[in-house]
């Protein structure tokens, strides 16, 4: 799975284009300055084996992130385990269990929070409807 996108270079494009109509034209010219079809040509072949290494580079990074994304959906899966396993053997409300990162069941809050409805009375807290405070059978 391609995560990190091969480069394509407009510039190497370009001068291979330029390249092929040069060696048409004359294979001899020089622009001046010491920059003449030779000087253009290692150049482009300089560049293009420069991206050719790059992309090389991103594949490998691909693929060590293909290897790296497998071990870390197998180590999810371990850690479930270890977490079930431990709960099994030593039970959901065992100290072991907290240890290795499980909830005891003993921490859980049962209870409800007090919430008010709209007409200003509690509910779900234990009392009655009228808000005095008696509990409810």
């Amino acid at each position: 799975m391609a995560l990190l996108k091969k480069k394509r270079s407009r510039s190497l494009e370009t001068a291979n284009l330029r390249l092929v109509g040069l060696s048409e034209i004359d294979r001899e010219i020089d622009f001046g300055s010491g920059f003449d079809l030779d000087n253009y040509n290692a150049l482009y072949e300089e560049t293009s084996e420069v991206l050719r290494k790059y992309n090389s580079y991103l594949k490998r990074a691909d693929e060590q992130r293909d290897i790296l994304d497998k071990l870390e959906r197998q180590l999810n899966d371990a850690n479930e385990r270890v977490l079930f396993l431990i709960g099994g053997f030593f039970g959901k409300d065992s100290l072991e269990y907290q240890k290795v990162g499980g909830t005891r069941k003993s921490k859980f809050n049962n209870n409800r929070p007090v919430t008010y409805d709209p007409n200003g009375t509690l509910d779900s807290s234990g009392t009655d409807e009228s808000g005095d405070g008696t509990e409810t059978p």
